[in-house]
């Protein structure tokens, strides 16, 4: 099984799992091993050096695909796609505001630079303070790419060209997914925001420049549940989704809140 993760510090990783190893009995064993290396090491006089540890756990192989450390560049959003080569390709969305195209051998393919993750924000909203942008959904095919922030901002953007769709949905989105066989059909929810799907490629904007309100309604938005047994209304967070059919035209979803 293989299967590949971002972290925090900017590092894309790529990590092997044997099928045939139990991962408890490699991780016990490995647990051992660092125990008795630190009994060694208490034993050592201080004129001597202690071995390094051997960290590794049987049947997992992990190496970096791509990247350095950098806070900056933490992984938010990681999706895997077809490129124009017919390769499979990462595609990252970081915290600086990057969308980046990794192949699997680390090879850079291609970078859009979003500034506006620059920009410093202090905006109060369902009791929260928002303090700045962040991507909460990213979705890529051969030729475009599908990103949604928390600030309910869609950009569908081809790789070739600076052509882009910016859509503007309400503010505090938490999750977003795209479509598995058509990316331009992708639903969105979060808190005090009910799950929505629509189509970045049909949807109706505003005439106005930058990010705009559609005009057009969603394929479909849900309604929230009835009240609760005091007749208090029952808050709203949509905190993940997923598309459980290959239809994209009447789509079913799984969602969770």
């Amino acid at each position: 099984m293989r299967f590949y993760t971002g972290d925090e510090s900017g590092l894309i990783k790529g990590i092997d799992i044997d099928a045939n190893v139990s991962l408890l009995e490699a991780q016990a064993r490995a647990a051992k091993r660092t125990k008795a290396a630190a009994k060694a090491k208490a034993t050592l006089k201080p004129t001597e050096q202690a071995p390094k540890p051997d960290t590794s756990i049987d049947g997992v192989n992990m190496w970096t695909v791509d990247g350095s450390v950098s806070r900056e560049r933490s992984i938010q959003q990681l999706c895997a796609t077809l490129w124009s080569s017919g390769d499979r390709v990462l595609v990252a969305g970081r915290q600086n505001g990057n969308i980046d195209v990794v192949g699997y051998d680390g090879q850079q393919l291609y970078t859009y630079a979003n500034s506006e993750f620059s920009e410093k924000l202090s905006i109060k909203h369902n009791g929260r303070l928002i303090a700045g942008r962040q991507y909460v959904g990213l979705g890529a095919t051969d030729s475009q790419f599908l990103a949604c922030t928390n600030m309910g901002e869609i950009r569908y953007q081809s790789f070739a060209t600076d052509e882009a769709t910016l859509m503007k949905l309400p503010l505090d989105a938490f999750r977003m997914r795209t479509h598995r066989q058509r990316p331009s059909v992708f639903a969105v929810g979060g808190r005090e925001h009910e799950l929505s799907v629509w189509d970045a490629e049909t949807v109706k904007l505003e005439p106005q420049s930058g990010y705009a309100k559609p005009q057009s309604a969603p394929i479909f938005k849900a309604k929230n549940v009835p009240n609760d047994f005091l007749n208090l209304r029952v808050p709203v967070w949509v905190t993940d989704m997923q598309f459980t059919s290959d239809d994209a035209t009447h789509p079913t979803i799984a969602v969770s809140t």
